[in-house]
């Protein structure tokens, strides 16, 4: 189990130098968590393993930009997504009341 904060330069995750990223949003956060994944991934010898994304609160707008961009990577080598979780959420209302009534 890993715990990251998303997205860096918040909480306890500086950026480099103390100079925080131009994160402005939620794709970015997705580019940049899956940069630091693939990484991580490499150096602790963990290709091919599954991963399971989860999180809470504000959460709810990054894991779905992050899951889905390691899905459209097709690579299962370092994006193996076998499930999501996200513990109550913070979700965009006006796309939930959309699908919702349709």
């Amino acid at each position: 189990m890993v715990w990251i904060d998303q997205p860096v330069g918040t909480g306890f995750s500086p950026a480099k130098n103390g100079t925080p990223q131009s994160i402005k949003n939620e794709h970015d956060v997705s580019v940049d968590f899956m940069g630091f994944w693939k990484n991580f991934m490499e150096t602790f010898d963990l290709v091919g393993r599954k991963v399971y994304i989860t999180g809470e609160s504000y959460a709810g707008q990054y894991i779905p930009y992050i899951a889905y961009n390691m899905l459209e990577t097709n690579n299962t080598d370092y994006y193996n997504v076998s499930g999501i979780q996200i513990n109550d959420p913070s979700i965009n209302h006006d796309d939930t009341l959309i699908e919702g009534t349709q």
